[in-house]
């Protein structure tokens, strides 16, 4: 088991969210949730960690108190940086799950993912094909990983949600696409396994390639959830029977042979009783505290604290640089981003930021914001990490949304896009549904724009956007959220409309 710093430097742990470090080992961790019990652990195959290459195999978890969403993901190493597509598979997909309705049934969570799939190939196969060729290859393998590159990048996938509401039964969902392997333990002690062909695959390219299976069950039939990559089968039966102290040497010992792939496991135990025991011995302390988050030591102190510190990189990208003219912000495009971050805050320390995550553009029109004066900093994202913020600027807020006017002929594209991103959508009807805690939007569609964005941000800055194809969407609520709408192009992206607070739908 991990100890607190251990697991800090392995993954990302942070309230209610994990994802491992790709470059590390992440040895088999158990997480404490209001209604489950989770291990999880990620390894590097033996050839992968004496190249220090990073783990194809990746995950996701994330979690409230009445549901648990999780992603496991396999990078298809025949593909070009299958890693890449893992990763952001295994993100996005956990962000889509936690952040809809539960399904209804089996056929609407298959077909709303099979499109939720092909949306995101679309947005990211134009981003890997810009992604540089790694190293220095002679020509002929150049010539080869350009062809790869060109074919695009590919993850299998298995997939989950488990909800606990308020009302009504409690329910499993789960999803997936490839040879990642679902293992359900029934309440007995029996097995069933969900699995697909190796043939089947998710790519930045084609979208999903083969059929997305489903199945949505009765918690009641469910004791425990395991999702792991193909690495992790021939442990698989250890994985259901085995303590964390007598499991973790065996996942150690399938990666370390010659011969080992990359491993991904995520064990859910919706009745904790059905969870192998911790059996730590008692030099090594208990588990709990390896979950906790840190103690801040300054915050006694005087100053302002950054929340969002910059965080030690050593690979991503460099920060872009960035200027504001009438009111738009442009950057110069940034090799390896996929996208950028950026924040503006009320201060230098950015203690609560407004996050603008993933644009696609290198130009975004600023909102209306309060006072005279914000901070800004802007950062490229990769798809395995990303870089160290930029330098904070102070600007002058705008004053009105901008419009601006064609200098030349050839201009008028890059133009017509600065004018559509002044525009987010507007007539935007909002209805809470009080009883199954819903909010249902409606909104004049914007022309040219492909999909639409909702943004819900809670008291703490933490925030989930949510796309949707059509003007209208549908959103479950079980806290206190600020709301937000946009819309997108194929290569733009407005501003964010602020619809209102949940609490004043409440009432």
């Amino acid at each position: 088991m991990t100890s607190s710093s251990d697991a800090d430097q392995a993954g990302k742990l942070t309230l209610g969210y994990f994802e491992p470090n790709p470059h590390l080992r992440q040895p088999l961790t158990r997480i404490e949730t209001a209604r489950a019990v989770v291990r999880l652990a990620v390894d590097r195959s033996a050839e992968s960690a004496s190249r220090s290459e990073p783990t194809q195999d990746f995950l996701v978890v994330q979690h409230e108190p009445d549901r648990i969403c999780f992603a496991v993901t396999d990078g298809v190493g025949s593909s070009f940086r299958g890693d890449r597509a893992a990763e952001m598979l295994a993100r996005l997909v956990t962000g889509w799950m936690f952040g809809r309705p539960p399904p209804r049934s089996e056929s609407e969570l298959r077909d709303e993912l099979t499109d939720y799939l092909k949306w995101i190939a679309k947005k990211f196969h134009p981003m890997i094909l810009k992604l540089g060729i790694p190293g220095r290859p002679n020509s002929l393998v150049r010539e080869v990983l350009e062809e790869k590159r060109k074919y695009g990048s590919e993850a299998m996938l298995a997939c989950g949600r488990i909800d606990w509401p308020e009302e009504g039964p409690a329910q499993v969902a789960l999803a997936w696409l490839g040879d990642a392997c679902l293992r359900v333990v029934a309440p007995d002690g029996s097995e069933l396994d969900l699995t697909g062909s190796t043939a089947d695959r998710w790519s930045t390219r084609l979208g999903p390639r083969g059929r997305v299976q489903t199945r949505v069950m009765s918690a009641d039939e469910a004791a425990r959830v395991i999702a792991c990559s193909d690495g992790v089968l021939a442990g698989l039966s250890s994985v259901v029977r085995l303590s964390d102290a007598e499991l973790e040497p065996v996942l150690a010992g399938l990666a370390a042979k010659a011969s080992s792939d990359d491993t991904a496991l995520v064990d859910i135990a919706l009745d904790t009783s059905a969870m192998p025991p911790v059996d730590t011995p008692a030099d090594e302390g208990g588990t709990e505290e390896a979950f906790a988050p840190e103690e801040d030591e300054g915050a006694e102190g005087e100053g302002v604290e950054d929340e969002n510190a910059d965080e030690e990189v050593v690979d991503g990208p460099e920060p872009p640089e960035w200027h504001l003219t009438e009111g738009v912000l442009r950057w110069t495009s940034t090799t390896g981003a996929v996208g950028y971050h950026l924040q503006i805050g009320e201060d230098l320390g950015f203690q609560n930021p407004i996050d603008y995550h993933l644009l696609t553009t290198t130009a975004f029109v600023l909102p209306q914001l309060p006072g005279s004066t914000s901070w800004v900093r802007l950062r490229a994202l990769a798809a395995a990490q990303p870089g160290r913020w930029g330098d904070r600027r102070m600007i002058e807020n705008p004053l009105v949304e901008h419009t601006i006017e064609p200098k030349s002929r050839q201009l008028r594209f890059e133009v017509s896009r600065y004018r559509a991103v002044a525009k987010p959508p507007r007539d935007v009807k909002v209805d809470y549904d009080q009883e199954h805690s819903l909010l249902h939007l409606r909104w004049t569609a914007v022309r040219g724009a492909k999909t639409y964005h909702v943004q819900l941000v809670d008291d703490e800055g933490r925030l989930k956007i949510v796309p949707f194809r059509r003007n209208e969407a549908q959103v479950e609520v079980h806290q206190e959220y600020s709301v937000y709408l946009r819309s997108a192009g194929t290569d733009w992206e407005s501003a964010w409309l602020h619809v209102g607070d949940v609490r004043t739908y409440r009432q």
